[in-house]
């Protein structure tokens, strides 16, 4: 243990704690801008400087071990003038126009520069660092804001391994951060999953726009607008309007339903139905592989950015990846099908728009395949278009939905969580295989428990059949990089994969709300939570096979799990994906 003086204050704490977290042991916040646990600790934004008794230099708090009998200032004169230099020279190439910026006030940087009272005589509308806007179908990126922070560099190398942005200083007195120069994120290998957009501390990085696309469609008189909504979106309601934290996914559910339908919406539907649809469709897909004796394991394809990376990173794996299609493009297709059919509605007319958590979804309508969901909003997105409607949100006492894919079992509201597909496949691979019903539904091995920003491996082994079925889960691209190495190399057996993009699955989507480092834990949790309550105790039905609208889907259009017709209208295909990582 060393003991240690901040601000006059003794603390004991153990050798190698950086001077940051002692002064956060009794309370003391020093500021940090570039910053990340774990992620990112190389003091380079210099804002957590201290000032040490005996020591020339100030030092950065953040990666500076505490030594035994240490003095430390952390708000004297030097330490002040200090950050306050560093701030107003970051705000010198920092282009201020915060009423378009898309933080929408939950902005970093700005929040520094009005605690520490920053002035500076060239604040205003102004170039910046860089002029370039560089475009992608999911992460776009405004160099006039970046202020050289380096997380989004970081993330991008120890949470997806991709490494697609990079700080370039070939020019010593105007370095940028960038992915390969001359080109788009999508041809530099980014696999859109957001988190570059999540750490950023201003809005340099941001997702690719379709809320113009949405409010010109439901300014259209002829088009019939459906919005299918996603459970990882309810969950964020509660931080964006804060709302009571007892409230229930239903409840969230019935005021979301009516905040769209007073937006403009015809009609909303659940895509948790088409998690139980995936569920019936990968379970049939995984039975005919291992009745074939075709190569497994089958690896799921519910993420749109796991899949970016295995057509880019594991061009050896493509093949194993399941054929059908990601939840919410799959229920498009329903959507437009049924309503052409049923409600004789003119399906050019009809137009469906998917909400969600993440910029990949966006990616993943461009697909020539995937062709039925019109536009993808994020759930930031959404918020804004809330705004210009001036829905008071909290206000609401909600509607309930009672179209055929409005209804879900609770085994769809658990593709939201790390390992919740997988334990949705399982209740029903073993009635598929079995001809009964499994009775145990609890498997705490595949239940989140806590959020580790760099992602997590999880497997089960479970006799169903009298087979050893092996089942794995694998969060976050650097842990998928790992885990494609172990195996090749060791050659280990599974039959089923499921891989998620982002640490935690999608309740930590890159672009769900903002959360600040010290509420992100307390955030994921409530998530969690509320995912897992929704199947423990709202769902009368927790098995995606016991799913009645299921079963009459199946009877009107689609015959039955792995058919013809299920294959022209569930299912697509996928191919290697050339970049530039550079």
């Amino acid at each position: 243990m060393a003991t240690v003086s901040i601000n006059g204050v003794n603390v004991k704490v153990k050798n190698g704690t950086s001077i940051l977290k002692a002064a956060e042991s009794i309370g003391l916040k020093i500021p940090t801008l570039c910053f990340l646990e774990e992620v990112n600790e190389i003091g380079f934004c210099r804002l957590c400087v201290v000032e040490v008794e005996g020591v020339q230099d100030l030092v950065s708090a953040c990666n500076t071990p505490v030594k035994n009998k240490m003095k430390i200032f952390t708000d004297s004169k030097k330490v002040i003038d200090s950050r306050i230099s560093t701030l107003q020279l970051l705000a010198s190439r920092h282009r201020f126009d915060c009423w378009v910026c898309p933080k929408e006030g939950a902005c970093e940087f700005y929040d520094m520069l009005k605690t520490h009272h920053v002035e500076f005589e060239e604040f205003g509308p102004s170039k910046g660092r860089n002029s370039s806007k560089i475009k992608g179908l999911g992460v776009n990126q405004d160099q006039s804001k970046c202020i050289l922070c380096k997380r989004c560099v970081s993330v991008c190398a120890e949470h997806t391994s991709t490494r697609v942005l990079k700080f370039r200083d070939e020019d010593g007195l105007n370095p940028v951060v960038s992915p390969t120069i001359g080109l788009s994120f999508d041809e530099s290998g980014c696999i859109a999953c957001g988190q570059c957009i999540s750490v950023c501390p201003t809005g340099t990085l941001y997702e690719a726009d379709h809320l113009t696309q949405v409010e010109d469609l439901l300014y259209e008189k002829e088009n019939f607008n459906v919005a299918q909504v996603t459970d990882e979106v309810k969950t964020a309601l509660i931080e964006e309007f804060d709302l009571d934290k007892n409230l229930n996914l239903e409840k969230l559910e019935e005021m979301l339903s009516e905040a769209l339908t007073m937006s403009g919406f015809d009609m909303i539907t659940n895509v948790n139905f088409a998690n139980d649809l995936t569920v019936l469709e990968l379970a049939s897909e995984l039975q005919t592989r291992f009745n074939t004796g075709a190569p497994v394991p089958l690896i799921s394809s519910v993420c749109p950015g796991a899949v970016n990376y295995v057509e880019m990173y594991q061009k050896n794996y493509i093949d194993y990846l399941s054929k059908v299609k990601g939840p919410h493009t799959l229920l498009g297709t329903l959507t437009k099908e049924y309503l052409a059919e049923k409600l004789e509605q003119d399906k050019k007319n009809i137009k469906v728009v998917s909400i969600v958590s993440c910029p990949a979804r966006k990616t993943e309508i461009s697909r020539e395949d995937v062709n039925d969901v019109d536009a993808v909003l994020t759930i930031r997105e959404l918020i804004r278009l809330f705004r210009k409607k001036e829905i008071n949100f909290k206000e609401l006492n909600g509607i309930k939905q009672d179209s055929l894919f409005s209804k879900a079992s609770g085994a769809g509201s658990l593709f939201a969580v790390s390992g919740g597909l997988t334990t949705a496949l399982i209740r029903t691979l073993y009635n598929v295989i079995e001809k009964k019903e499994l009775d145990e539904l609890e498997f705490n091995k595949l239940v989140y428990t806590e959020h580790n920003p760099a992602g997590s491996f999880k497997e089960l082994k479970m006799k169903i059949g009298g087979t050893d079925f092996r089942f794995a889960v694998v969060d976050g691209g650097a842990n998928m990089k790992d885990f494609f190495k172990t195996m090749d190399k060791k050659k280990k057996k599974y039959n089923f994969i499921e891989l998620n993009a982002c640490s935690s699955g999608c309740i930590n989507g890159g672009l769900m709300p903002y959360n600040f480092e010290e509420t992100v834990q307390e955030n994921m949790l409530l998530r969690a939570n509320l995912i897992y309550n929704d199947d423990r105790e709202t769902k009368e039905i927790r098995k995606a096979h016991l799913n009645l609208k299921l079963e009459s889907l199946y009877e009107e259009l689609l015959v039955e799990p792995n058919s013809a017709k299920a294959h022209e209208l569930l299912y697509r295909n996928f191919s290697q994906k050339d970049i530039d990582n550079n």
